[in-house]
């Protein structure tokens, strides 16, 4: 039965190889679908924020001056800028996420492991309760270690394989979209006042020096197809984090622009962004969307209703007005399909070599009295 075994071996082996072939594949075709997708979102955004200024609020923006004008339409564009930096960015934050859940695993299997050593001899246990206050009160104990784990964000992973793309974001590890839009010409200054608080303040955070320290990780991390099928995960729900969180960011360029309703509270700009709201069709330009907001008047005691357009990416649109992105993501569900395909023969190997080795642990400890 040994050659059994080696015969699952090879198999496994070569599936190994299958694995890397498909990670590559997936590495490749991201690479290249965040990169058009980067594109698409910048004609689409800058076609939405046309729309909303010459044929949704005309008026608003005919107050402008020229040099407000032209303010606006270069922050839009340096916002979309950073946010097509950021699309491509995705693929290295996936492969840090799937190595950080590697880790956690492996720190849950190991303190499993100590706790069982430590059930299983007696001495040990003794030792352990006579140091537990002492042990409980150390920030580096084992103890507080065991305990940190054991909270929600510290969790087992079970990684599943779906051939369905993501629809709405799930809680991720993935940082805020962070749009640098401080680093403007002394000509742009006035119009510092129209940049929402959140997006200028993150280039200022980072340094040199910060940038050497961050981690790393490869595609080496992709060594299974759970770890394939998890990375693509993240890099979905970064996708559609990231389109709602620019969403917002125009939205609030446009309302601190006095292009949008000032009255318009914050929660609606936030939902305005959410780009799971709008799951039909709806006729008239793509990526925006049509509210009836009811707002209190503070001159008059009723309330009033006010229609607003807003900006709101929608991948499914985004995809349908490009043809090329269109192609790479029916290329995304192909491999996709074939993950699943090779996830299967994964674990039936697996299991097949399972049996093995527990055919020949039986056999080599079996004795005929």
């Amino acid at each position: 039965m040994a050659g059994a075994v080696e015969r699952i071996e090879q198999d496994i082996a070569a599936l190994d190889e299958r694995v890397r072939a498909i990670a590559q594949e997936f590495h490749d075709t991201y690479h290249q679908y965040l990169t058009k997708l980067g594109q698409s979102v910048r004609q689409q955004l800058i076609l939405a924020s046309y729309h909303i200024c010459t044929k949704g609020y005309p008026e608003r923006f005919l107050k402008l001056s020229f040099s407000q004008r032209q303010n606006l339409q270069q922050s839009l564009q340096k916002l979309v800028q950073q946010a097509q930096v950021q699309l491509v960015e995705l693929i290295e934050a996936a492969y840090l996420e799937v190595a950080s859940a590697d880790e956690e695993e492996d720190e849950i299997d190991e303190d499993e492991v100590e706790s069982d050593e430590v059930k299983s001899d007696p001495m040990a246990s003794d030792e352990t309760d006579f140091d537990e206050t002492e042990a409980t009160d150390t920030p580096d104990s084992p103890q507080a270690s065991v305990a940190e784990l054991q909270t929600p964000e510290f969790q087992t992973l079970e990684f599943q394989i779906s051939e369905s793309q993501p629809l709405e974001p799930q809680p991720s590890g993935f940082e805020p979209l962070e749009l640098p839009l401080n680093q403007v010409s002394a000509e742009q200054s006035e119009f510092q006042a129209y940049v929402p608080p959140e997006v200028t303040s993150a280039s200022e955070e980072e340094s040199p020096i910060a940038e050497e320290q961050k981690p790393t990780a490869t595609i080496d991390v992709l060594d299974s197809p759970e770890a394939i099928a998890y990375w693509e995960e993240r890099i979905e729900e970064g996708i559609v984090e990231m389109l709602q969180t620019l969403s917002h960011a125009a939205n609030r360029l446009l309302q601190k622009a006095s292009i949008l309703p000032d009255k318009l509270p914050e929660p609606v700009l936030e939902v305005a962004a959410k780009s799971g709201l709008a799951t039909e069709a709806v006729s008239g330009p793509p990526n925006l969307l049509n509210l009836l907001v009811e707002t209190d008047d503070d001159d008059e005691e009723e309330s009033a209703v006010t229609h607003i357009i807003a900006i709101q990416l929608r991948l499914s649109e985004i995809e349908f007005s490009d043809a090329t992105l269109s192609t790479w993501r029916s290329k995304i569900r192909s491999l996709l399909a074939r993950l699943v395909q090779l996830g299967r023969q994964y674990q039936k190997k697996q299991r097949e070599r399972a049996i093995a080795e527990a055919e020949d642990a039986w056999r080599s400890s079996w004795f005929e009295e």
